[in-house]
């Protein structure tokens, strides 16, 4: 099965004028958006505050580099950078307004850049990285809307609207993909006039209230989502048009990780739909998530990381370091929650629990 780097190494040679634009370059611009550019890219927006990203590169690996918090992503992550850096067709590509906000009191985790080519702005949000607050932030949106996150990436578009012409496209992938819809259906009419796709990479949802409202409606036609065979991310809240479903080398959660998504020349190797696992996955989450209310979403959620917290973990590396000091911490808290919470918690560990023991096949065609 071909991938992300095979793509990089085989199209690479090729400039845009050549081979246009696909889902599968912007895809490659998400997975570099999680590397760490502190002090390379600018943080003002637009071409003349740019630089090209093959200096970004150089300059990034000429200096001290921070590779703690690639999250579920590959290591490949810094190949792929360096193969795209250096092609005739990714070297054309200025990018500029790099920002990155991590805030454990507001519980926000926040980054994103512009690429820009010729009339084109491609804005990028970084996804959830490796930090706990960063996923607690995701499982914020089960009861909190909007979040952290979704209110800077409306201020940021709004400024990429500013600073810049032409044509706009927004995306990301995993909490990235749903700051690429949110911010778009928040952006005024005249940003709206200017975006032509909005790219979600196995990102999570919304609620079915926020799919129906008219912001949502006014851009919905031009999302276009993609979620690998295995998903568990994309199936977090609810979408109003099913995705793309890609292949993978990789196993269950580890699919999140867009490096091992299978690519067929300009396009994706895709299957008819998404696991068995995934499907209960996701209807037995649903189901039990709409018998309960906001309040004990809430309740349920800040307890779950609660735990998680008595563990003193900050990443997930933290947290599986010392699975046996984490789980006895974890475990001596659960005894002093409230037995409704603690019903819950026991519950969607159930969920995750029969959905582990139902069979997956890469090959499974349905």
């Amino acid at each position: 099965m071909y991938t992300m780097i095979d793509y990089v190494k085989w199209r690479g040679d090729l400039p845009f004028s050549k081979s246009g634009l696909n889902p599968i370059d912007i895809l490659v611009l998400c997975q570099i958006s999680y590397i760490h550019f502190e002090g390379i890219i600018p943080n003002k927006i637009g071409v003349k505050h740019g630089i090209s990203l093959q200096d970004a590169k150089n300059a990034y690996f000429s200096g001290k580099r921070n590779e703690k918090y690639l999250g579920f992503l590959s290591e490949q992550t810094y190949d792929i950078f360096k193969e795209a850096a250096d092609s005739e067709r990714f070297r054309q590509f200025t990018v500029s307004g790099y920002v990155s906000t991590f805030d454990e009191e507001k519980e926000m985790q926040f980054a994103a850049m512009t690429f820009h080519w010729k009339d084109m702005n491609i804005v990028i949000f970084r996804g959830t990285d490796n930090t706990i607050i960063g996923w607690k932030e995701d499982f914020n949106m089960v009861y909190m809307s909007p979040i952290p996150a979704q209110l800077e990436s409306v201020k940021y578009l709004q400024q990429v609207g500013k600073n810049t012409r032409g044509k706009i496209i927004t995306a990301g992938h995993s909490k990235g993909g749903n700051l690429a819809i949110y911010s778009a259906t928040k952006a005024d009419n005249r940003i709206k006039r200017r975006i032509t796709g909005i790219y979600n990479y196995d990102g999570p949802g919304f609620t079915r209230e926020y799919l129906e409202n008219s912001d949502y409606l006014s851009i919905a036609d031009l999302i276009k989502s993609y979620t690998p065979y295995a998903s568990v991310v994309w199936a977090l809240m609810e979408h109003s048009k099913d995705a793309l479903v890609v292949n993978s080398r990789n196993s269950g959660i580890m699919q999140h990780d867009t490096a091992s998504w299978g690519i067929c020349g300009t396009k994706f190797d895709t299957v008819d739909r998404v696991s068995e696992k995934s499907r209960f996955f996701q209807t037995t989450l649903g189901d039990w998530l709409s018998t309960i209310s906001t309040e004990e979403r809430e309740t349920f959620i800040n307890s779950f990381f609660s735990v998680i917290e008595e563990t003193n973990a900050k990443t997930i590396e933290d947290l599986t370091a010392n699975w046996y000091k984490s789980t006895t911490a974890a475990i001596k808290l659960l005894t002093k929650l409230d037995p409704s919470i603690r019903e819950h918690l026991f519950k969607a560990i159930q969920i995750i629990f029969e959905a582990s023991r139902i069979p997956e096949s890469h090959k499974e065609k349905e």
